[in-house]
C-alpha cells in the first residue's frame, strides 16, 4: 500500500426538483474543490437522490452527469441510502458510466478494496490495496418482522454485522491497510441539523459499538449537520449534507476530506456556498416596514420569523403579508408564541406565597369572625404538619362521631318545623 491515501467523503446530496438549483450549485463547488484535490478515492455515504425520479427527470440527469465528472477524478463508491430518497434499484445505472475511474455501487452489505483499477469487491483486502471499505446500507426492517419483535431481531442482526466488519477490519490492520466502516443510519446521541439531540435504544448504530469495531474511520450518512466523535485517533464522521434544505439548520454545510498517512487518520472538513439561514425575532407584533427593508438582503435564503405576542395581538399579525414581503426567499417559516391571558379574581392573594400568609389576607379581606378564622388556621396547620391520609380521616371522622353524640334523641331544629 502506499503510505498516503486520501479520500473525500461526501453524503446525502438530495437531488431533486424542490431544491435543484441550490442542490447542483454546491454539488458543484465540491467537485471543483475535489478535482484541485486529487484524492485517491470518493465515498458517497447515501442519499444522492431525493426521492423517486424518471429517467429523464431533470434532478436524475443533474445526478447522474454530477457522479460521471467525480469519477473523471477519482473511483467512486456510492452507498444506498434511505429507501424513500435513493430508491432500490435507481442507483444501479451509476455502475455503466463511462468515465476515467469506475463507479462502484453499495446497495448490500459488502467489502471493497481500493486498487490500482479503482474499487474492488473483494472478501479479503490484498497486500497491494491501499484502502479496505466495509459497507453497511439500510435494510427494510419489514423483512424481520417474520422473526417476531422487529427490534429485538433487528439488534442481533446488527450484532452480527458489526462482527463480520470487525473481521474485516482486523485482517485489514495486519497489512496494515487503512479502514473505513461507512454506513447510512442514526447514531443514538447524534444531533440533528435542528440541534434535536436524538435518544432512543431503537436507532441503528451506537458510538461505543462503532469504536470496537477497530475501524480507522467509520463515515456515516443520514444526518444533515457534520459532527465528529474521536477516540484514541480512530473518528465515527457524519460528512453532513453538501446544501441547506431544512429550516432551522445554521451550520455550516460541506465535505470532509479524510487521510491515512502510515496509519494516522486526519480529517479537514471543506464547506461549500450553501444558502443562507436568517432568522428574526420579534417581542411583540412583527415590525412590517423593518421587514421590508430587510427582505432584499434575504433573496435564495432560508428566511425564519418569529414573534411573541399577546393573545389579544394575534389578530393583528398578517402571516400571509409577512410571507409575500419573502417571495424571493428559498422559503420563508412564520412562528407565532401567543401567551395566554391569565386573570385571577384575588390578585394579591394569588401572588402571595404561602398557604398561612393567604390565609391571613383573605381573612383581613372578608367580614369573616375571629373565632372562625382561628378554627381555619388550626385546620389549616394540622394539615400543613403532614400527618398520614389514614389519620387526618380519622381526625374528620372522630369529629362527626362527636358532633352527632351531642344531639339529644328526636331533637329537632326550629327551621325544621313548619306549623299548619
Amino acid at each position: 500500500m502506499t503510505n498516503s491515501v486520501r479520500m473525500a467523503h461526501l453524503s446525502d446530496i438530495h437531488f431533486g426538483p424542490a431544491a435543484l438549483a441550490e442542490v447542483q450549485r454546491c454539488a458543484d463547488a465540491a467537485l471543483e474543490r475535489i478535482a484541485a484535490e486529487s484524492p485517491n478515492a470518493v465515498l458517497i455515504s447515501g442519499d444522492l437522490f431525493d426521492h423517486r425520479l424518471d429517467a429523464h427527470a431533470p434532478a436524475f440527469r443533474a445526478a447522474v452527469q454530477w457522479i460521471q465528472k467525480l469519477a473523471n477524478c477519482a473511483p467512486v463508491l456510492v452507498l444506498q441510502g434511505t429507501f424513500s430518497h435513493d430508491v432500490p434499484g435507481t442507483l444501479d445505472i451509476l455502475s455503466a458510466l463511462h468515465a476515467r475511474f469506475s463507479v462502484a455501487v453499495a446497495t448490500e452489505e459488502s467489502t471493497w478494496a481500493l486498487g490500482l483499477r479503482g474499487w474492488e469487491r473483494t472478501a479479503q483486502p490484498q497486500s497491494d490495496h491501499s484502502l479496505a471499505v466495509f459497507a453497511w446500507p439500510p435494510i427494510n426492517r419489514g423483512l424481520l418482522a417474520a422473526t417476531g419483535d422487529v427490534n429485538v431481531a433487528y439488534r442481533a442482526y446488527a450484532s452480527d454485522v458489526l462482527q463480520r466488519a470487525q473481521v474485516f477490519a482486523a485482517h485489514a490492520r495486519t497489512m496494515s491497510i487503512p479502514t473505513v466502516l461507512t454506513s447510512h443510519g442514526t447514531v443514538n446521541g447524534c444531533v440533528t441539523e435542528n440541534g434535536q439531540t436524538l435518544v432512543s435504544p431503537d436507532h441503528e448504530l451506537a458510538i461505543g459499538e462503532l469504536f470496537e469495531t477497530g475501524y480507522d474511520v467509520v463515515a456515516l450518512g443520514h444526518i444533515h449537520k457534520h459532527q465528529v466523535w474521536e477516540k484514541e485517533g480512530r473518528y465515527v464522521a457524519y460528512a453532513g449534507s453538501l446544501a441547506r434544505l431544512h429550516s432551522g439548520d445554521y451550520d455550516p454545510k460541506g465535505w470532509i476530506q479524510w487521510r491515512f498517512d502510515s496509519g494516522v487518520a486526519t480529517l479537514e472538513f471543506h464547506t461549500t456556498p450553501a444558502r443562507d439561514m436568517i432568522e428574526f425575532s420579534f417581542d411583540g407584533p412583527p415590525d412590517m416596514l423593518k421587514l421590508q427593508e430587510l427582505a432584499s438582503d434575504c433573496e435564495n435564503a432560508i428566511v425564519r420569523i418569529r414573534y411573541t405576542v399577546d393573545a389579544e395581538q394575534s389578530g393583528s399579525v398578517d402571516r400571509k403579508a409577512i410571507s409575500a414581503l419573502f417571495a424571493n426567499a428559498a422559503a420563508c417559516k412564520v412562528e407565532g408564541t401567543i401567551v395566554p391571558r391569565l386573570t385571577a379574581r384575588a390578585p394579591h392573594i394569588a401572588a402571595t406565597s404561602g398557604a398561612p400568609a393567604k390565609l391571613a389576607i383573605w381573612a383581613d379581606t372578608q367580614e369573616v369572625p375571629s373565632s372562625q378564622v382561628d378554627a381555619l388556621t388550626r385546620c389549616l396547620q394540622e394539615l400543613l404538619a403532614n400527618p398520614s391520609e389514614d389519620e387526618i380521616a380519622t381526625s374528620i371522622l372522630t369529629r362527626i362521631d362527636s358532633l352527632t353524640m351531642e344531639q339529644t334523641p328526636n331533637e329537632t331544629s326550629s327551621s325544621n318545623v313548619v306549623g299548619v
